[in-house]
Order: structure tokens, then sequence, then C-alpha cells
């Protein structure tokens, strides 16, 4: 069974594979797959919602964009 990795060591994985767009404000949410965080999108200058899934598998993935796909 995997763990949640610590609140940092997933901040930080996020923001590294964000890149500068984003800039990550507050994590919300956090489960095994998945994370929620309030964020800034430096682009288009607002607040944003960002949700990342940390463990991709292919089940996973589909699951996650048909999720996208309905909101």
């Amino acid at each position: 069974m995997t763990s949640t990795p610590p609140p940092l060591t997933i901040f930080e994985r996020v923001e590294s594979a964000l890149g500068k767009r984003f800039h990550l404000e507050t994590m919300v949410a956090a489960s095994r797959e998945r994370v929620l965080f309030t964020a800034t999108d430096t682009l288009l200058n607002r607040r944003v919602s960002l949700r990342v899934n940390l463990y991709p598998n292919d089940q996973t993935r589909a699951w996650f964009l048909r999720e996208a796909e309905a909101l």
C-alpha cells in the first residue's frame, strides 16, 4: 500500500512539475492519488483551483479525465 507523501514533498513535486505558470498558494485537500490546491495563474493573472493526479496509471488517468470533462 502506498502512503501519502508528506505535504511539503507534495507541494514541491507539484510546483516543480507545473513550472512558473502557476504559483501554488494553499493545499486544500490531499489523498493518496490526488491533491487540490488554490493557486494563481500567472499568465491569466487570476486565482484558480488545481487538482493534480499524483500517481497516474491508465485506469486512474481515464477516471481523472472523465471527471475533469464532467466539471
